[in-house]
């Protein structure tokens, strides 16, 4: 039996003092195994393809990322954790 790994990223340079609020429009996500096709557009991919080619199960979660700006919409953020269980029942 193969060992399973779960994997996941939040990348965001926020600025609290920056008024700006990050919002849904301003952030990319990619979840399950759509993470596993799209790993190259984040710096998880390293350690992505070193699990795979050490032979290990690589359980994806999300990436979700944006570029600098203010805090993420707070709504938005607790959305992606409450939807772990929707990917995966194991």
């Amino acid at each position: 039996m193969k060992k399973r790994v779960l994997v996941g990223e939040l990348h965001h340079e926020s600025d609290t003092f920056n008024p700006i609020v990050t919002s849904k429009d301003d952030i990319w996500v990619y979840r399950g195994q759509n993470l596993i096709e799209h790993k190259d557009k984040s710096s998880i991919s390293g350690a992505i393809k070193t699990l795979l080619d050490a032979g290990y199960e690589v359980v994806p979660t999300l990436i979700a990322s944006a570029v600098p700006n203010g805090e993420w919409d707070k709504d938005y953020y607790l959305y992606h954790p409450k939807h772990y269980d929707d990917l995966y029942s194991t």
